[in-house]
């Protein structure tokens, strides 16, 4: 599990001086597809998500620090696992649903669980380029969700306050809003 990270993020139709700035500025570190189904229960600071079926990811936003959140990795376990595995790594986070000891559970078993428990099952798709400079990394992707027409969303993270600060100024993200996956997607909800 990586370490918590402080995290500014943007979603909106175009984004086009901070996607030229983070192509301009910093070196691409890979390309990749996949979905993830977000399951929300309308508590974003705890960010429940299935990754491309194979995982089940927990991140906590654990504080606003400025202009950016901390977000600190509450659990990630390859899937299919065992709900007693599930439940001593997920079990103390709030909202998550009980589940049998001794059942494999696989995506969708998950996805069920989680639904009857309450939560609302939001899939999104990404087609994103991550990106690195110095200690920072920023990430470009191309959004097609279940419940938005398509979007672009940009993002920086790291751990250095102050060069978060320099680079925030730099890809021209001032007058940005800084909206995470869990709050875009509670936006969404009923």
């Amino acid at each position: 599990m990586t370490e918590a990270r402080l995290e500014f993020r943007a979603f909106g139709d175009g984004l086009i001086r901070p996607r030229a700035a983070i192509r301009d500025r910093m070196t691409a570190t890979s390309r990749d597809s996949r979905e993830d189904v977000y399951l929300s229960d309308g508590r974003p600071d705890w960010a429940f998500k299935l990754r491309n079926g194979s995982a089940l990811d927990l991140k906590h936003c654990a504080q606003k620090v400025g202009r950016f959140e901390r977000w600190e990795p509450m659990g990630l376990m390859d899937l299919p696992a065992r709900g007693a595995a599930l439940t001593r790594c997920f079990g103390a986070a709030p909202g998550f649903p009980a589940l049998e000891p001794g059942q494999t559970c696989d995506a969708e078993d998950l996805l069920a669980a989680f639904t009857n428990a309450g939560h609302i099952a939001r899939t999104v798709r990404k087609d994103r380029v991550q990106f690195e400079a110095d200690t920072i990394t920023a990430e470009i992707a191309r959004i097609d969700a279940d419940f938005s027409p398509d979007t672009w969303t940009v993002a920086i993270e790291g751990t250095d306050m102050a060069a978060l600060e320099d680079w925030h100024a730099a890809l021209g993200l001032d007058g940005l809003r800084n909206v995470s996956y869990p709050r875009w997607i509670a936006a969404s909800l009923p």
